[in-house]
Parts: C-alpha cells; structure tokens; sequence
C-alpha cells in the first residue's frame, strides 16, 4: 500500500509539472509575474524544482532549439552526447581530461543506460535547483546569474527551503522504519523518470545544427527539430498538452487545450511548404532515441579509430 502510495504522490508530482509548465509559459493568466508566482507554488515548494532555474533553462531552449553547443535540453556533456558533432565538430567545446575519459566510458553504452539514468535524473535537478536558488547562478549555464526583483528571490529560496521542510518531515513521521520510508522515497523517484523519458522524446534524435550553418529559418527549425507522440484520451492528460511539441515551439503561450487546433491548420501548411513534420507513438519515439544514441556511440568509436591511424 506505501508502494502505491509513492506511485500516486509521484503522478501528483508528474501533473504538477505540466501545471508549472503551462503557468511560467503564461498560458494560463496573462500575468508574468502572477504566473511565476503559481510556478514558484508548483515548482519550489510542491516539487522541488525551482521554477526561476526553469524558466531560464527552457526560456534558452526555445531559443536555441537543438543547437547542439547552447541548448540546455542536450548539452549534457560528458554524460550525453546526442550527437556526433559534439565530440567531433571543429566549434565543439574544449573537453577537460576528465570529460575526456568520462565521454570515452559512458558513451558506448549510451543507449543501455539511457532509462536507467532517466529513473534517477530528478536528484540532477534537484542540485541544479539549489544551487540556482541559493547560489543564484545556472549551473548549465555560466553566463547566466539570477536577475528577479528582491521579493521573488526570497519567495523561490522560502518556497525552495519549504519543500525541504515538509518532504523530509513527511517521510520521517509517516514510517515506522527508516527503511520504508527510503523506499517510499525511491519509488516515487523512479516512477519520475517516466517525465525526462518524455522530455527526451521531444528533440533528442531530431536534426541539430548551429546558426551558421544555415538552413535555420524559424518555422521549419522549430518544426524539424520536434517531434509530437500521437495524441489520443490517454497521451492528452498524461504528455500535458506537450506530445503537441511542434505546435507548443511555434506558439508557446497557446493554451495546451487549443494545440490541436493549431495542429490542423499547421499539417498543411508544412505539407505545403516541404517542411518535415515528425509524429510517432511514445514507444516509436523511445526507441529512436536509443537507436540514435546506439549511433553516436559508433560514431565516438570509428572517430576513435580514425585519431588513432593519423597518429601512425
């Protein structure tokens, strides 16, 4: 029963950050600082997760979809490459020693450990959180310091700090056991991976490319570089409006409810136009990603080959 229990508070969680989503999107009030307010409530204090680290993180997403050496959705290295130009590209970014060898070891094995790295990614978020509310920096990105007025930055390290109080409190006074209420906790955690699963199916696979590589006209970038997961009763509540991904990256602020209206307008427009459009199921769409990331790590291990005959 404790087991189902996790299950159910982790689904509370998982359709708390759709809500947090729609609401920082202002696709819920017109209000951007009344919406961050509601953000900072689902965010920090249900979740964990600090909606200004959000905001900044995605607000660059939407920006720099799939450009391969600024978007924080894929920049993953050395723990994910999702693509070979990462590694192998002149205007890739300098890896450390360390990187090196952790992108030589993790690499390969990619498309193995993606799930299971996905079942755990929340403790990531957790620390990226933390680190943004009280050290008032994204960690994923150096350039980037927190800049809200002074009320905002009290109530996201308030509500932050709240979350910390009551999960705790909750799993202590709840179990009789410390050993129950570890499982509790871990259950609930992995369950939450089904979201980053979700999250990666959205672009990891898709085409990337820099700015200067041309090619980069908005509407076909934003529409090729997305996919959707076919929508049907279940995936509308369960994706949270985001299996529309396409239609969300060219109107961010529609409504999740309005974005198959968008859908039947937009299909023709790309059919059109030439233009892409990628659509599969959910389990379709897992099995892309693992079979792309199955590629990059060849393409790591032919690269390898390749510096080591030049050497000779």
């Amino acid at each position: 029963m404790h087991m189902f229990a996790s299950i159910l508070m982790a689904l509370f969680w998982h359709q708390s950050a759709w809500i947090g989503h729609d609401t920082l999107h202002n696709a819920i009030l017109k209000g951007r600082r009344a919406s961050h307010l509601i953000g900072v409530v689902y965010g920090n204090f249900v979740t964990g997760i600090s909606a200004g680290w959000w905001k900044y993180t995605h607000n660059m997403h939407h920006m720099t979809t799939n450009e391969w050496d600024k978007d924080p959705d894929i920049t993953h290295l050395p723990l994910f490459a999702v693509t070979e130009k990462m590694f192998m590209d002149s205007r890739s970014r300098k890896l450390t020693g360390g990187e090196k060898t952790a992108l030589q070891i993790l690499d390969p094995l990619l498309h193995i450990l993606y799930i299971p790295i996905m079942l755990v990614a929340r403790f990531n978020l957790y620390i990226q959180s933390l680190i943004f509310v009280f050290g008032e920096r994204v960690l994923s990105m150096p350039f980037q310091t927190m800049q809200f007025d002074k009320d905002i930055k009290v109530l996201e390290k308030v509500m932050l700090a709240g979350f910390w109080i009551w999960y705790p409190a909750f799993l202590y006074f709840s179990f009789p056991t410390w050993q129950r209420a570890m499982a509790f906790m871990l259950v609930g955690h992995l369950y939450m991976g089904i979201l980053h699963i979700q999250i990666t199916l959205s672009h990891w696979e898709r085409p990337m490319g820099l700015p200067e590589d041309g090619a980069r006209e908005w509407v076909r970038t934003q529409v090729s570089t997305s996919r959707n997961v076919t929508p049907n009763w279940f995936n509308d509540w369960y994706f949270g409006g985001l299996h529309y991904q396409i239609e969300h990256h060219l109107f961010p602020r529609v409504p999740r409810h309005n974005l198959w209206r968008v859908k039947q307008l937009l299909m023709p427009f790309c059919k059109k136009h030439n233009i892409e459009y990628c659509s599969t199921g959910p389990f379709t769409a897992i099995s892309d990603v693992v079979a792309s990331l199955g590629d990059v790590g060849l393409q790591l291990r032919l690269f390898n080959e390749r510096q080591a005959l030049a050497k000779h």
